[in-house]
């Protein structure tokens, strides 16, 4: 890991653990993938241009290939607009896993 991961670390350590400052990250080189990954972005959401000018997701063999302007397509999805007012943590708190996934039973303290 070079430079840019140490300006990064320096970022990451201004937060508390439990908050990333980082949602995303585009680079042109694997150590700027790496550096992404060190910091905790989502390895979903580490984008790669390669020389090509074709911009990879993933550094695995399901990895995904978009064109410079076919990025935009994944815009509203990964990069959600935030209406005035509105916190990111809550959209975040209302994705496909909150809104399918089951309560818990509520369990009277007679059933313990």
């Amino acid at each position: 890991l070079d430079v840019p991961y140490s300006t990064l670390q320096t970022i990451r350590n201004l937060f508390p653990d439990f908050w990333s400052p980082f949602y995303a990250g585009f680079g042109n080189r694997e150590t700027d993938e790496r550096s992404y990954r060190a910091v905790g972005v989502p390895e979903g959401k580490i984008f790669t241009i390669n020389p090509a000018s074709e911009v990879v997701c993933g550094c695995n063999k399901m990895s995904k290939v978009y064109t410079l302007s076919g990025i935009n397509l994944l815009l509203d999805q990964m990069f959600p607009s935030l209406a005035k007012g509105q916190d990111l943590l809550e959209q975040e708190g209302y994705n496909s896993w909150n809104y399918w996934k089951m309560d818990l039973p509520e369990i009277d303290d007679e059933d313990v």
